[in-house]
C-alpha cells in the first residue's frame, strides 16, 4: 500500500467522523498504527479508542479484528459503521440451544456461517 499523506488521513477523518482533528492522544495512535507497529493503547471510557482502531483498518487493505468483551458497545458501532456505509460485521460468542454457534448476518455482504 502506498505511504498515506497525514492531510489524506485526515481528510478521511472529517469525510467519516466530521471531526476536522484528533484528540489527544488519537493521533499518534493512528500513526503508529498506520506505520503496522504494535500498540498497546489504554484510554477512559469516551476517550475515542473506536477512532483509533477503526480509522487505520478503513484506510489500510485487508481484514482487521477488534476484540472487545463490551457486547453494548460493538454493536452500536457496527451500526453505526453500516449507517456510514462502511461494510462492517459482528461475532459474539452465543451459542444457540443445540450447540451451534450463531451466524453472523451484517446485513452488507459479510457473512460467516456455522460449519
Amino acid at each position: 500500500m502506498a505511504q498515506l499523506s497525514w492531510h489524506e488521513v485526515k481528510a478521511t477523518l472529517q469525510k467519516i467522523w466530521g471531526y476536522d482533528d484528533f484528540r489527544s492522544p488519537q493521533g499518534e495512535i493512528v500513526q503508529t498504527l498506520l506505520a503496522q507497529r504494535d500498540a498497546f493503547i489504554i484510554m477512559p471510557t469516551g476517550g475515542g479508542k473506536s477512532i483509533c482502531f477503526q480509522l487505520p483498518a478503513l484506510l489500510q487493505t485487508g481484514l482487521t479484528l477488534v476484540v472487545s468483551p463490551l457486547v453494548a458497545l460493538m454493536e452500536n458501532q457496527v451500526k453505526e459503521l453500516l449507517e456510514r456505509g462502511i461494510p462492517d460485521a459482528l461475532l459474539l460468542s452465543g451459542c444457540m440451544p443445540d450447540g451451534r454457534f450463531l451466524p453472523i448476518e451484517s446485513g452488507n455482504g459479510l457473512r460467516l456461517a456455522p460449519m
